[in-house]
């Protein structure tokens, strides 16, 4: 028995003086081409973010916006946030 025993050691010892593979490092992500900013009208974006006619009307209003004025979804959300933080009546 004691033979076997010495064997499994064996065994057990080559195993774990394996050299450890390291995996290559991952190439960094290739950077996307800019992609141009859509540009749609202004009551395109209105309807996408379900507007009442009030609010339109009063974005309109703010930023001397006219109807059919061809605008991109950012300076929207933008125009969107800066007229719902102006205070009531002012």
């Amino acid at each position: 028995m004691a033979k076997t025993d010495k064997k499994e050691e064996k065994n057990e010892i080559v195993q774990d003086e394996k050299p450890e593979v390291k995996p290559a490092k991952p190439e960094p992500p290739k950077p996307k081409p800019a992609e141009k900013e859509k540009l749609a009208p202004f009551e395109v974006w209105a309807n996408e973010k379900y507007l009442k006619p009030w609010q339109i009307a009063g974005i309109r209003e703010m930023y001397s916006i006219k109807p059919g004025k061809q605008i991109s979804k950012k300076a929207f959300d933008e125009m969107l946030e800066g007229f719902s933080k102006k205070p009531i009546g002012g």
